[in-house]
Formats: C-alpha cells, structure tokens, sequence
C-alpha cells in the first residue's frame, strides 16, 4: 500500500497538502469541500452512535456533524446532521441479512431518486476492514468508484479513488494525556483539500455502526474461551494446553466476520465456577454489561459433549434468570463443543441428543427455542468453520428478527451507559478547558473515583439477588437434605415392615409347603409301592413265561444237538474202525512176509547137516 502524503503543518495555521488528486469533487454538496485539507477530531469509545452522542468537530473543536440514531430502530438508520440540525445524509443498513451493506441518501429521504451511493464492505479478514463506494449511477458496480482500507481497530484507516492508491483521507491515533490514564481513544481524520468531508464522515459513521454483541457463558474446561477464538479466527482468549480458559476476566475482542458483522466476542470466565465469590461474579457481570454497552444481541451458553452436565450450570441458568429476567432467555443460543468427538464417532448433534437428554438441558433448548450449533474448535478445515459460523450467525439474525432488532437490555443497562455517557462528557469539558496537563489528571481522577462508586452502587442489587439466589440454593439443598433424610428414614421403615411381613408370608408359606410336600410324598411313596408291586408281578410272570420258554428251547436244543453229536461220533468212530482194521490187515501182512523170510532162513543153514533132524513146530 503507498504511504500518504507527508502534511506539512506551518506555524499558527492549519494543515495544508499537495494539491487534491482528479477523482476527488462534490458528492453530497460543496460547501463540504474546502480549499485546504480538513482535520476531523473522533473520539471513538468515548462518544458512541447511540442518542445523538456521535459527533464530528473540527480541529478547532466546533462542532460539524452529529448523529440522529434511533437506538432499538427496526430498519438500522442513522441520520448525520450538520452542527445546527439540518439532516445531510440518511444511511440505512442492511444488517438484518447480516450482509453489511448500506444505502446512503440526500437528507432525511430514503427515495431512489435521492440515493447518493453504496456502500458494501467486500472484504473482512477479521480485523482489517475493506469497503467499497458505488456512486448512484455505477448500476453494474463492477469497480468501485472509492474504497476504504485498514485495520480500524488499530486506527489506521485510508480512504482512496477508486481501485488507485491515490490517497483521499487518512485517519491516525492521536495519543493524549486522556489516553494515557483511561485508555480513551482520541483520533484525528485527515481530509485532502476539494475532497467532500461529509462523504468522508459518513464512511466514518458506517465504520462506527453498532456491532453485534456476543457473551460466552460456561464452565472453564467446557471450551467457552477456544470456541471464542474459533468464532474471531485467531488465539486473543488465553486457554492452557488442555483447553481450560486461563483469562480471569471478562475479556473483549472486536472482529469483522467475513460476509458477516462486526462483533464484540465478551468471554466471562469463572462464572460457573464453584469458587467464584458473590462479590466476583457481581463485578464481572457489571464489567460484561459494560463491555456491552449497548445491549446483548446472543449469549452463547457453552456446553462439552465430553462432560458431564452438572448442578452449576442449572444453578447458573437460575441465577442468571434471577439477576435479569426470563427476557434473557430470548436471546439464549446452546453451543456444544467437542464436535470432533461426534465427527470421530460418525454422530451429529441431534443423534448425540436422543441418546440421552438431561431433563435441564431439556427445558434449555425448549426455552430458548431450539437454538443450538456444534463446533469444532480442533478442526483446521476452513470449510468447516465457515459452516459451524455461519450457523451460529444465522441463529443471532433469527434472534434480531424475532426481537426486532433490538438487543437485550433492562435498567442496569441504561444506567451504566448512563454513568459512562457521564463520565465521558465530564471528561470532555476537562478537556475544553485546556487546564494544566496536573490539574485535569486530578480533576479526572476524581470523576473516576465517583464513577467507581456509583458503579460498585449499583452492584449491590445484582449482589442482593446473586446472594438470595446462593440463599435459595442453600436452603432448597438443606431442605432437600432433610426431605431425603426423612424419605431414606421412612423407607428404611417401611422396608423393615415389608421384609418383617415377607418373612412372615415365607415362613408360612413354608410351613404350607413343608405339609404339602409331606403329604405329596406320602401319596408317591404309597403310589411307586402299588407301581413297583405291580411291576415286580409283571417281572416275575414275564421271567416265568421267560423261562419255560428257554427251558423248551434249551431242551429241544440239547436233543437236537446230541443227536448231532452222536451222528459225528459214529462217523468218527466208524472212520476209526475203518483206518484200525486197515492197519492191523497191513501188520498182518507184513507179519506173514516176515515169517516167512525167516523160515527161508532157518531152512538155508540146516541142509549141510545129514543124520540131525531139527524139529519145527508151525502154529
């Protein structure tokens, strides 16, 4: 980006520059056009566009422009008006689509035939700030005919021709002695000379349009202070390595959402704890309604899917009910956290939720008309947090248009802001005086120091009410103490009567049965007798019948088989016989063979031997 021009400023004599560059000229009139270069003196957090409190002066502290703005208006219109309330211009909003855009108009009409420009902011990345100007007769708006550009939030704002680098005006912060001690922003709006300053003011006007305010509610280690990062897309709320908010105050951060609104996230840690004191949580309420000054347009009341829902956040929700109003309730939106462990898990929300659904949470969801998003504060996926934002922003566009517009405010409301108005309009009469640089940090210290005590004043209701709340509590947790320790002793006794009365019902009962089963028994003794008597006759008759069956068959089988026997004892004795005489005929035969070579024998040796005769005796 090109640097602007270096003014010189010549002693005793206003601002001068270079000579104005050829896209600069008249657009709303040209008695706002001046020969040389234009200090517009803003204080911003100090003089705010609420109930004609925004104005513009000049370096000389006259007065040049202030703002009507219709707090609580429907249609989101301002009128800037010169310093005798003529109406210049009519800028009307397009917030309730929650796309920032903004029709600027002659005067106090809001005709077409009056329509002077457009102007969109085309480009958000968080905190740095682009708009583009669309003169009436650019219809295709193609190219913008003068933009805007800078980190506003860091005052350092330059107003160009075109898609040049052409400077127009230039906005720096202009650190007083003011600033110093209260943190009071002064800055100081450079116009180029022939450059319409009006035109200028009401770019400084839209820049300054009421942002959307968003509280976060919820335990510590719930994920309240990672989902408030999520939401502004970068690390400002501190948390611990474990996801457990480390902030021990309300904390605020102002970022512009990409096609989105200008927010104010406001973290309160701590209020859902069990050790924050009354006094704590009294202060911190007032800081957060302070923060949020012109009222509460979402309060997001974080729940994990990861913990256990318990009594504090119930008595939380009671108690902030308590402090304000069942109104609050209107303006409720249910963020749960830990949408990574549902992704993990294949689950959505709604799957989550009929699992099981604590009968308080029930209720919440019910009285807050259903509102609820999950998020994933882990996932790097810059789709996915796109999603889970724009559901969020959609449920804070469903708020404002079923309350109008109007964000939630009740009287704490009006008197801070009241307070506040006060102190800033002392403080800036200080200022006018000029006083010695001592004397007005002891006269501002002093309105401090009274601011303070107006302030811990007007605490003290919210301490009434958060201290009978606590007392509500305490008693409600010892009657209930009591009513259990009376329902656990009648239970006990009841439960001694029943069990002495089911002892006594067992106990006859047994007898009844003992007898019973006595007599049963009896009767199936005498039964199996007369069973087992009739069986054993059976037995025996079948044994007998049994008997003199095998006995016939025994005794037919031993006929049969001893005449079979005697059959194969002849044949064997038979055949015995046969093989015998066999025998003996052949040792007959060989006998007489054997005789009779002996005879042949004897009859060989004998005849030698003449006169001896050998008797032979044949048998």
């Amino acid at each position: 980006m090109q640097q602007p021009y270096e003014y010189r400023y010549p002693q005793g004599t206003g601002p001068s520059a270079p000579p104005p560059p050829p896209k600069a000229g008249v657009i709303v009139d040209p008695k706002y056009c001046s020969l040389h270069p234009v200090d517009l003196a803003i204080i911003r957090k100090v003089l705010k566009i609420t109930d004609g409190n925004f104005v513009i002066t000049n370096a000389e502290g006259n007065l040049l422009f202030k703002v009507k703005d219709p707090f609580f208006s429907l249609h989101e219109k301002r009128i800037l008006m010169d310093g005798f309330g003529t109406k210049v211009l009519t800028l009307k909003g397009k917030i309730m689509t929650m796309h920032d855009r903004w029709l600027v108009f002659r005067g106090g009409s809001t005709e077409e035939v009056d329509l002077l420009y457009t102007v969109k902011r085309s480009n958000m990345v968080q905190i740095t700030t682009k708009l583009d100007v669309f003169l009436a007769d650019n219809i295709e708006q193609k190219k913008c005919d003068y933009r805007l550009e800078g980190v506003w939030l860091e005052t350092s704002c330059f107003v160009y021709a075109g898609d040049s680098d052409i400077i127009l005006a230039q906005m720096r912060e202009k650190k007083t002695m003011q600033s110093v001690l209260f943190g009071k922003d002064n800055f100081c709006l450079t116009v180029n000379p022939n450059v319409d300053y009006a035109f200028i003011a009401s770019l400084i006007v839209i820049l300054e349009w009421p942002v959307t305010n968003l509280v976060l509610l919820g335990r510590s280690e719930n994920g309240k202070s990672s989902t408030g990062n999520t939401i502004i897309g970068q690390k400002y709320f501190e948390v611990n390595l474990f996801g457990r908010d480390m902030d021990q105050r309300c904390k605020m951060f102002k970022a512009a959402i990409q096609d989105g609104p200008i927010i104010n996230v406001i973290d309160t840690p701590g209020l859902l704890e069990s050790s924050v004191s009354g006094d704590y949580l009294s202060k911190e309420i007032m800081n957060c309604l302070t923060m949020a000054e012109e009222g509460i347009h979402a309060v997001l009341f974080v729940l994990s899917i990861t913990n256990r829902i318990s009594q504090r956040e119930e008595f939380t929700f009671n108690t902030l009910q308590k402090i304000f109003d069942d109104k609050i309730l209107d303006y409720f939106i249910v963020v749960f956290t830990g949408g990574d462990e549902l992704e993990a898990d294949n689950q959505t929300l709604d799957d989550y939720l009929r699992e099981g659904c604590p009968e308080f949470l029930t209720r919440v969801l019910k009285l807050c008309g259903g509102r609820k998003v999950l998020f994933n504060n882990k996932t790097k996926d810059k789709g996915k947090r796109t999603k889970q934002l724009n559901q969020l922003l959609a449920h804070v566009t469903d708020i404002r248009q079923q309350n109008g517009g109007i964000p939630y405010t009740e009287k704490m409301h009006r008197k801070i802001k009241e307070e506040n108005d006060k102190l800033r309009e002392q403080e800036s009469n200080i200022d006018a005086k000029k006083l010695a640089e001592e004397d007005s940090a002891m006269m501002k210290q002093k309105l401090r120091v009274d601011h303070d005590q107006t302030m811990n004043m007007m605490i003290q209701p919210i301490m009434l009410k958060q201290s009978t709340t606590t007392h509500e509590r305490e008693m409600s947790h010892i009657e209930d103490t009591q009513t259990m320790k009376m329902m656990v002793e009648n239970a006990l006794k009841q439960s001694a009567m029943a069990h002495e009365r089911e002892m006594s019902q067992l106990k006859d009962t047994l007898l009844l049965k003992d007898t019973q089963t006595m007599n049963m028994m009896e009767t199936a003794f005498k039964e199996n007798a007369m069973v087992h008597e009739r069986d054993m006759c059976q037995l025996k008759d079948t044994l007998q019948l049994k008997d003199t069956q095998t006995i016939n068959m025994m005794t037919q089988m031993s006929a049969e088989t001893y005449e079979r026997q005697m059959r194969q004892m002849k044949d064997i004795i038979q055949q015995k016989d046969r093989l015998t005489m066999e025998m003996m005929e052949k040792m007959m035969e060989n006998a007489l063979k054997q005789s009779e070579i002996a005879h042949e024998r004897g009859m060989h040796h004998q005849s030698p031997r003449k006169g001896k005769t050998c008797g032979c005796n044949i048998m």
